[in-house]
């Protein structure tokens, strides 16, 4: 056997050294990571200079997502702080602060708060029976960049003077140009305006059509399950690019911000986020359907009975069904849903889907129950059916959705949730 010459050799122990060092630089980074993780969780929520110390500190160690996690965190809490007191002057510090932090998103978003709370002032200054001051505001909006300001400016011009040509011209323009600069695909953690949390985001998938179609597309709202303050839209975003019906339509998978979609927070977030949404991209508002499964069938019972002239039709999956729920199924009874539930379900038992079946269908809804041979999570074929099914229907209500947020706004929280405040 031949002997190793001395520079197979060496090469050898170079690997060796180069293989050592590259698990030492992967300890030291698991290392540096545990230690953020630990700092983080100690660091009390008003520690404003501990959240800065912390993000200084990951950029020295070369940390760079967990150094703009924390700079985002900090960010968040310094704009809560002047939602609650705000003025030009501070907006103006928090801009510049952003700049300095090298948050360039965070200093677009100050502005654009700035703005919001411009317009805020200024349209209390108003007298809102006064269409041409209302139609000023509305230009200075669009100016400004602030279309959902434009646009709530507009619709309250039109509804004192029905056929102002200049309103409607301006409102056209101000709902093309966001049409035309909306992305589409398949768009992740999409952040909710005016929202602070890091929970206040979505998901949506949006076939480029979308601006080519004369009355908008169809829009698909899916709400996700967990439990209370688990689960995330990221569980089921993949039903995006799975279920035909998905695919070629506007579909919506919100991210709830940390309770279950019946709370009456919640539902308004909802509301939120909606408004966010049909002002971005061109959606049919006589074609938008609520679906979802386990909390997100529960939220379909709860959303769909407090807002029904905004759907549709609905699609209620493996959703919790109870009388102590409190949910008002007689403001549905005019809407098509489609029931789906599996017979072998121990998460969440069929007894109360059946049981609102036939409430429903004895007051004389177009309703249909499935029951499938499943446990608690129903194949794709069957998600594609309801998918389906839905589609089939046209709202034949009117909605403003200013007005669902006034509603909603003035809600109680339900019995059952009150353990759930502050969590």
């Amino acid at each position: 056997m031949n002997k190793p010459s001395a520079l197979t050799t060496l090469g050898l122990l170079l690997l060796v050294f180069c293989a050592s060092g590259a698990n030492a630089g992967t300890a030291k980074q698991e290392q540096l990571h545990k230690q953020y993780e630990d700092t983080l969780k100690s660091l009390k929520d008003d520690d404003e200079a501990g959240y800065q110390r912390l993000a200084q500190w990951c950029q020295q160690n070369k940390l760079v997502k967990e150094a703009e996690q924390t700079w985002n965190l900090l960010l968040g809490k310094k704009r809560e702080k002047l939602e609650k007191n705000p003025s030009a002057a501070g907006y103006q510090a928090l801009a510049a602060w952003c700049t300095t932090a090298g948050l360039k998103q965070g200093a677009e978003d100050v502005r654009h708060d700035m703005l919001a709370w411009d317009y805020s002032q200024r349209k209390a200054k108003l007298k809102p029976d006064d269409p041409k001051e209302l139609l000023a505001l509305a230009q200075w909006c669009q100016q400004s960049k602030l279309n959902a300001e434009a646009l709530e400016c507009l619709q309250d011009v039109l509804k004192l003077q029905p056929d102002n040509a200049s309103a409607r011209s301006l409102m056209n323009g101000v709902r093309a140009a966001c049409w035309v600069e909306a992305p589409t695909g398949l768009l992740k953690h999409q952040k909710v305006p005016s929202y602070t949390q890091e929970t206040a985001w979505y998901h949506i998938s949006v076939p480029k059509e979308h601006r080519e179609t004369k009355t908008g597309l169809p829009l698909i709202v899916y709400l996700h399950g967990g439990q209370h303050n688990a689960g995330t839209a990221d569980n089921i975003v993949a039903l995006a690019q799975v279920i035909p019906a998905f695919k070629k339509n506007i579909v919506l998978f919100p991210n709830h911000l940390k309770t279950w979609w019946a709370h009456p927070r919640e539902l308004k977030y909802l509301l939120d986020t909606l408004d966010e949404v049909t002002l971005r991209w061109h959606v049919d508002p006589k074609r938008i359907y609520l679906m979802g499964g386990s909390m997100g069938g529960n939220g379909v019972w709860a959303f769909g009975c407090q807002c029904p002239e905004l759907f549709a039709a609905l699609s209620p999956m493996a959703g919790f069904y109870a009388d102590f729920l409190e949910f008002q199924l007689k403001n549905i009874v005019s809407k098509p849903i489609y029931i789906v539930h599996g017979t072998k379900d121990t998460t969440v038992p069929i007894d109360g889907a059946r049981k609102a079946f036939e409430i429903l269908k004895k007051d004389g809804a177009n309703i249909e129950m499935h029951e499938v041979d499943c446990g608690h999570q129903p194949p794709n074929e069957e998600i594609t059916k309801a998918a389906d099914w839905v589609l089939q229907y046209t709202n034949k209500q009117d909605f403003d959705l200013k007005a669902l947020k006034e509603r909603i706004a003035k809600l109680a929280v339900p019995g059952w949730l009150k353990q759930y405040e502050g969590n």
